[in-house]
């Protein structure tokens, strides 16, 4: 399989549930899709007219697409999103959460990529958490060795992925 093919599966899996955003000027060249979740959760009491509280849950996805992936490509890739993620984040309203995803597609990756990736801890809440909070989730496929890493909170990134790679499995099968 190729990162080719895997971008194109991404955008199809991803476009039904967000919005396929375009890829910023000022990205790096390697960034190849972005996508973007938005849900507003609202309780009423008696009629809509009567909200009891909102909350509002984000996600940002950033998709790169490398040949062989680098500890300075990573750190890289890592602070773009962090940096565009954190921008987007609107505190004026009812902000509950919001994910922040940085997920890679290379053909070989570096064994301190790897574990840079796996040990990738941001946190952060806003206001003493009664603003919310942001949580970053990180996802690496290497196509070569057909395996999937992630970081503590991108177990949920690494379904979607493993779900490609059982896919191709069972085409050429």
């Amino acid at each position: 399989m190729q990162r080719e093919q895997v971008l194109e599966i991404l955008q199809k899996a991803y476009a039904r549930n967000y919005d396929c955003v375009p890829v910023p000027d000022d990205a790096p060249e390697e960034l190849a899709q972005c996508f973007d979740f938005r849900m507003e959760n609202i309780r009423y009491v008696v009629s809509e007219k009567h909200a009891l509280w909102k909350a509002d849950s984000n996600e940002f996805c950033y998709v790169f697409s490398t040949e062989k992936l680098t500890v300075e490509q990573f750190v890289r890739f890592r602070d773009y999103v962090k940096e565009k993620g954190l921008a987007k984040i609107d505190l004026t309203g009812n902000h509950m959460c919001t994910n922040l995803t940085l997920m890679i597609i290379c053909d070989t990756c570096d064994a301190e990529a790897k574990k840079a990736l796996k040990h990738c801890r941001i946190h952060k809440e806003f206001r003493f958490g009664l603003g919310g909070w942001m949580d970053y989730h990180t996802a690496l496929l290497e196509l070569t060795d057909r395996k999937v890493s992630t970081n503590f909170s991108g177990h949920d990134n690494a379904k979607i992925l493993k779900q490609i790679l059982r896919t191709d499995a069972d085409r050429k099968g």
